[in-house]
């Protein structure tokens, strides 16, 4: 008959002290307490590893950081992983990697890949244009963010930063290159879908405001003023020509002040 273990009291772990060696107090299940001459305490998983049944201890954390109801559920969540025949150990390693990673994949960092892909078909002119806009009103905001951790709300305020400066096109600009970035994170892998469709919304509609034109009545005395303005005699009969060519026959009579000029 397998020998069943008391379960550890809170009492017993907090009241646990140190010998000359280092021992154990178990609680079932794999879970025990490793109690260290120098007073640490720490919480071991031991377990059979899947398929080759070796002995492993998986350090769960130390007490008090870690308390015993905290180690339990530990112990219960690494206990369902070997149900499904993964190895705590490798499944924690994982993780850990591809944490690691993630946080190695900044904006900034996936940015530079795809600028390094899609300067390839601009102009060095043009290329230096665009990373200088990423470095001057995105990067110094959400450049080292993680690529997985942007939101929307982020890349907003980025854009803000310019529509309050009135820069109504720089900032669809700066959007669309975000956006661009994004997606290309989303075709490589990065992330599985890009949070950043659409912000361009929150860009308000420049007002483009038209010169006004000239009523034909006032065509004479734009006339007298180009006759004696201090320009260049064949720069003054570029203007009127232009003039002449791009109104209608029937305005001619404006012009009956400078015949010769025409």
């Amino acid at each position: 008959m397998a020998r069943i273990t008391k379960p550890l009291s809170a009492r017993e772990v907090s009241e646990a002290k140190p010998k000359d060696k280092e021992y154990n107090l178990y609680d079932g299940q794999g879970l025990q307490l490793r109690v260290k001459p120098s007073g640490k305490k720490v919480w071991v998983f031991n377990y059979f590893e899947p398929f080759t049944k070796r002995r492993r201890n998986l350090t769960l954390g130390t007490f008090p950081d870690l308390s015993l109801a905290l180690a339990r559920e530990k112990r219960q969540q690494n206990r369902e992983l070997l149900a499904q025949d993964i190895d705590p150990i490798s499944h924690r390693d994982e993780q850990f990697e591809a944490k690691r990673a993630a946080a190695g994949n900044t904006f900034k960092a996936v940015a530079e890949r795809w600028f390094e892909i899609h300067s390839k078909d601009l102009k060095p002119g043009t290329a230096q244009k665009l990373w200088r806009s990423l470095e001057n009103d995105v990067f110094p905001r959400i450049g080292s963010i993680p690529i997985k951790q942007l939101t929307a709300p982020k890349a907003i305020e980025a854009i803000e930063a310019l529509t309050k400066r009135n820069s109504f096109e720089m900032a669809r600009k700066v959007a669309r290159r975000m956006n661009n970035v994004m997606s290309f994170a989303c075709n490589v892998g990065y992330i599985k879908h890009n949070p950043l469709t659409g912000i361009k919304k929150v860009i308000p509609s420049s007002d483009v405001k038209n010169m006004p034109t000239l009523a034909p009545d006032e065509l004479p005395e734009l006339m007298r003023a180009l006759n004696f303005a201090n320009i260049k005699y064949v720069t003054r009969c570029c203007v009127f020509r232009s003039i002449r060519t791009a109104i209608p026959a029937s305005f001619g009579q404006a012009f009956r002040c400078h015949p010769d000029k025409l």
